[in-house]
């Protein structure tokens, strides 16, 4: 089933996090029984063979480390290490969990305005920043000055 999700793009990997996340609950996988440690470990070995941290940098974490998901997604670690290109591809529910764990920072935001990364970024991940972190003055589009008529 992770296959086939992960092959839809960001929306079907969310649906796949969001899956096993439930089964998990706040369980770390060692405090799982033996037949469900396996299956989690098949899952684990699924998500680092599929690639998603371009996508979804706490389920790619997930794969490789015994901490629930939301335990992973407020841990600075998570996202100190990626770079603007690929936290500017993150899923929705990344960018909000960095956001409402302090780990997103006013400097990182304003970095990645000022790159090209914002361009890459989703829409609706634009918008979130522009309501949560201002807009430095220098940032701001200039606004346009109409014709000077002699």
């Amino acid at each position: 089933a992770f296959r086939i999700l992960s092959t839809s793009g960001g929306a079907g990997i969310s649906k796949a996090r969001e899956a096993i996340a439930g089964a998990q609950g706040s369980h770390k996988i060692s405090d799982l029984s033996n037949e469900e440690q396996n299956v989690m470990n098949a899952l684990k070995s699924d998500v680092n063979s599929a690639g998603v941290k371009s996508k979804d940098n706490v389920f790619a974490s997930w794969a490789y480390q015994d901490k629930t998901m939301e335990e992973i997604s407020k841990d600075t670690s998570t996202y100190d290490k990626l770079s603007d290109a690929e936290f500017a591809t993150q899923s929705a529910d990344n960018i909000k969990a960095a956001h409402t764990s302090g780990i997103l920072t006013q400097a990182r935001v304003d970095a990645l305005r000022s790159g090209t990364s914002w361009t890459q970024m989703s829409e609706e991940n634009r918008k979130y920043l522009n309501a949560n972190f201002p807009v430095a003055p220098a940032q701001q589009q200039p606004a346009q000055q109409p014709p000077q008529t002699p």
